[in-house]
């Protein structure tokens, strides 16, 4: 279940969950996960942050870029169904 909003339990498609989760009105801050950059997303500026919670399409794009080079991954133990899907 997710978190109460002004919209009920889920916020509508197309609304990011922390905007839902801060009720849509007060200014959300963040640090971009790439340069480390202040970020600010509010629905005044909502165009403008397109690519939050980065800073920018670039540092969207470079972290993008790691997943692909595979610098990122999710780390687990292998299960015998991982196993079986290789073949």
């Amino acid at each position: 279940m997710g978190a109460r909003s002004p919209w009920g339990a889920y916020p509508p498609e197309g609304v990011c969950p922390m905007i839902a989760q801060a009720g849509g009105k007060k200014p959300i801050r963040a640090r971009c996960p790439t340069c480390g950059r202040a970020v600010e997303y509010s629905p005044e500026n909502a165009e403008a942050s397109d690519a939050f919670p980065f800073c920018s399409e670039r540092c969207r794009l470079a972290d993008l870029d790691k997943w692909f080079e595979e610098e990122y991954r999710i780390e687990r133990r292998a299960t015998e169904a991982d196993l079986e899907q290789e073949d």
